[in-house]
């Protein structure tokens, strides 16, 4: 991202893809961006997104299924 000029941040991810999306996950860790994405007009949720297992990989997809039904 900064290489393109942007913040490197998942707020910078956001920005940059704004237009196209409707809502974005963030991981837990960067929670604290959430209201700066919200401010895009994005629906935000933020989860652990490491898939660590498979378990991991049930609950991020559960996160995003529900961002999207929303």
């Amino acid at each position: 991202m900064r290489s393109l000029g942007r913040e490197a941040s998942a707020f910078g991810v956001a920005k940059a893809y704004q237009d196209l999306l409707y809502g974005f996950v963030l991981d837990q860790l960067d929670e604290d961006q959430k209201p700066r994405v919200e401010g895009l007009g994005l629906k935000v949720t933020a989860t652990n997104t490491v898939m660590k297992s498979l378990e991991d990989k049930k609950k991020l997809a559960k996160a995003c299924l529900e961002l999207a039904l929303h």
